[in-house]
């Protein structure tokens, strides 16, 4: 597998997961303004990102590949949600219906902040094992 196609479904995949965040705020605005009180469809957008996670991992049948892009989620995805939301970078809500929230919160966490830093180094180590072939 090239170094480049490697690199540029990992970056491809920090603008899916920035304008995942900026669809699913302006989703949940929405449905706050009609007074919807279904805000986001976490199970739809999981499966959805779970979806396009899959081609790279068609096309290249790296599993390192497929777990890199999923943390990825973990942090990019969740601290571009709480900024475009106009919250701190590493707010947990205490309100959700989010699996991975609840899990967090269970665990005694007060924000995302361990998770996603760990998840984006994960991430990232999984990248090198992907160019170094390892």
């Amino acid at each position: 597998m090239k170094w480049q196609f490697i690199i540029g479904f990992w970056l491809l995949f920090v603008l899916i997961n920035i304008l995942l965040a900026e669809w699913n705020n302006s989703v949940r605005l929405k449905r706050i303004a009609n007074k919807n009180p279904k805000q986001i469809e976490h199970f739809w957008y999981g499966l959805g990102y779970g979806i396009l996670c899959a081609i790279p991992f068609y096309i290249s049948r790296n599993y390192w590949q497929l777990f890199s892009l999923l943390l990825l989620h973990l942090n990019v995805f969740s601290v571009s949600y709480n900024l475009f939301s106009e919250l701190p970078a590493f707010h947990l809500s205490l309100s959700t219906k989010s699996v991975t929230d609840r899990v967090m919160r269970a665990i005694g966490l007060k924000s995302i902040e361990e998770v996603a830093i760990i998840s984006f180094c994960i991430s990232t180590v999984f990248l090198m094992f992907q160019l170094f072939k390892l």
